[in-house]
């Protein structure tokens, strides 16, 4: 009888600990009603525009940012449990495979998915 194998679900919420979001205007998708980090997160995946959320509690009340990208980064709070960003999903961003140098006049690369980026 084969073992089922258990495969471990993705993290709702994939923190960033060296920054925090601040929600810009340009940013700014919508806020949620989440009370917390992971309910922030969580909201976020369930929104197709959203890239990166941002979690608030100041005075006891909590606000939830929803944002399409992180243009501005603020250092990060001393309590991650009262302020903290994330992004929408863990999976690591496509790369593209380090390009060698040929000789010529001009520079040529294509990366085989459009939301690769260059090394």
């Amino acid at each position: 009888v084969p073992k089922k194998v258990e495969t471990l679900a993705e993290p709702t919420a994939c923190p960033i600990a060296e920054y925090f979001c601040n929600p810009t205007a340009n940013d700014y998708i919508g806020k949620s009603t989440a009370s917390n980090a992971e309910l922030c997160g969580e909201a976020c995946k369930e929104d197709a525009g959203c890239n990166f959320f941002t979690f608030f509690r100041f005075r006891g009340m909590p606000s939830c940012y929803l944002l399409k990208s992180c243009k501005e980064k603020e250092t990060p709070c001393n309590n991650p449990s009262n302020c903290v960003s994330g992004r929408r999903s863990c999976k690591k961003q496509a790369v593209c495979k380090k390009l060698s140098l040929k000789e010529g006049k001009l520079a040529r690369w294509r990366c085989g998915r459009a939301d690769a980026t260059p090394p």
